[in-house]
């Protein structure tokens, strides 16, 4: 009866041919051969499960999570990339260009491969400690129907990168309404 060991051994071998398919080691070689486009588009929207367009002056919610801090929802959609990617949400104020949230995700696109796709549910944890003025030094206090930049930077594995962004207004929670 033959071994079993050399069906084993190419049991990996096997795998990793699944896995990464044929052009596995074509990747990053040349953007032509996708058919996907040269430059990278990126749109900045909001939404939790789906990715959901903002318009520039649009409010967006600093939601109160129930941990005691506060996030901005922020979705990517992203076109003429591979579909993993990684994704750098930033928000700035405008008054000063302030940073007060910087999150990177590295994520799986979904909707519409194999040229992009979305990626919603992305928070942007604000922190406002640059911004704070004696016993005002929440975000609600601070920032409350001011205008922001949210701003998102793609890399797909190929290194092919595109910015988004958008000015927004900073909307209050109802938790946090006066």
């Amino acid at each position: 009866m033959p071994s079993p060991l050399p069906h084993l051994a190419i049991l990996p071998l096997t795998f990793a041919v699944a896995c990464l398919g044929p052009n596995a080691g074509e990747r990053g070689s040349g953007r032509e051969d996708t058919g996907c486009g040269d430059e990278v588009t990126v749109e900045v929207g909001t939404g939790d499960e789906v990715y959901t367009p903002l318009s520039p002056g649009d409010p967006v919610t600093m939601v109160h999570g129930p941990q005691g801090g506060w996030h901005i929802l922020g979705s990517a959609r992203v076109q003429n990339s591979a579909e993993i990617v990684t994704l750098r949400y930033t928000i700035h104020t405008l008054d000063g260009g302030v940073l007060i949230a910087d999150n990177t995700y590295r994520v799986l696109l979904v909707d519409e491969p194999p040229c992009g796709g979305s990626f919603p549910g992305m928070y942007a944890y604000l922190n406002v400690a640059a911004l704070a003025e004696g016993d005002n030094d929440t975000p609600p206090e601070l920032l409350a129907d001011a205008p922001l930049r949210m701003r998102i930077e793609a890399t797909d594995d190929a290194g092919a990168s595109g910015v988004g962004e958008i000015e927004v207004i900073a909307a209050l929670d109802p938790i946090d309404q006066p």
